[in-house]
């Protein structure tokens, strides 16, 4: 059973930098060949608020698969990686508050 945590333990953090790394090449993609559609998920909300609209507008952009309108194959397929990185991440987080609360509760941790 500790195995598998280790595990876990290690593959957390590196899967936290892969989704990072690929949710910024899908935005400077997005920016860089899509400028329109990047000025336009900044959304037209007061100013302290526009960090979390931006935010929003683009997760509902990103995983209601919006982004396929653009024709863009390689738009597409960072999509798809971060989306896929993203479910393995909580996938991942998951099971270790599943593990920590299993051994919590049955007072294994040292």
């Amino acid at each position: 059973m500790a195995a598998k945590i280790s595990h876990l333990l290690l593959a957390f953090p590196v899967l936290f930098i892969a989704v990072f790394v690929a949710d910024r090449l899908f935005r400077r993609h997005l920016r860089s060949q899509h400028p329109e559609t990047w000025t336009s998920l900044r959304g037209s909300t007061r100013p302290w608020l526009r960090p979390m609209a931006k935010s929003l507008n683009f997760v509902r952009f990103l995983w209601t698969s919006k982004y396929k309108d653009l024709n863009d194959p390689s738009l597409n397929e960072l999509a798809f990686w971060v989306k896929a990185l993203s479910l393995v991440y909580s996938a991942v987080l998951f099971l270790l508050l599943v593990t920590a609360m299993t051994q919590i509760h049955l007072n294994l941790l040292p």
